[in-house]
């Protein structure tokens, strides 16, 4: 696809996850529930065990996750990839939630998020997501290089 039509897919869909994050650590899954297919098969690979296959068991794992009760101060997200082909696009991010979830407790961990999506009707909708905690931001005895690329490398 083009520059143009991967930024139009980025300006579209990148605000809408970034309110529906919010929405979600505010108690409110409705902003989240809009962002999922409607009618095709949808599933979420969470940094924390889940795994959600279909609408139902995705939208009721993130109604448990806005009904916790979250300290939440903000939400960031920078953009790592995206790209556009039709009806199809991704997104990888790393995203820093800035919430705890009781008074002093440890915040939530930075993660990577990468997310498949299907425009539906002129829409973009997420099909699949999967998370992991970043690897950057763990206390890890070895740290991958930042700009790595997937190349292979001389050894």
């Amino acid at each position: 696809m083009t520059a143009v039509e991967i930024e139009t897919f980025v300006a579209d869909v990148v605000p809408r996850v970034m309110s529906s994050q919010s929405a979600l650590y505010t108690g409110d899954p409705a902003p989240w529930k809009g962002l999922w297919l409607p009618g095709g098969p949808v599933s979420w690979l969470g940094q924390f065990g889940t795994c959600a296959l279909g609408r139902s068991d995705v939208l009721a794992h993130f109604a448990r996750v806005a009904a916790r009760q979250w300290r939440f101060e903000g939400f960031d997200l920078d953009l790592i990839a995206a790209d556009v082909a039709a009806d199809h696009g991704y997104l990888i991010t790393r995203e820093r939630p800035r919430v705890q979830l009781e008074e002093g407790g440890p915040p939530v961990p930075t993660a990577r998020v990468s997310r498949v999506l299907h425009r539906e009707d002129g829409r973009w909708y997420v099909a699949h997501g999967h998370a992991d905690l970043d690897p950057l931001a763990l206390d890890l005895p070895w740290k991958p290089p930042a700009n790595d690329n997937g190349e292979a490398h001389d050894h």
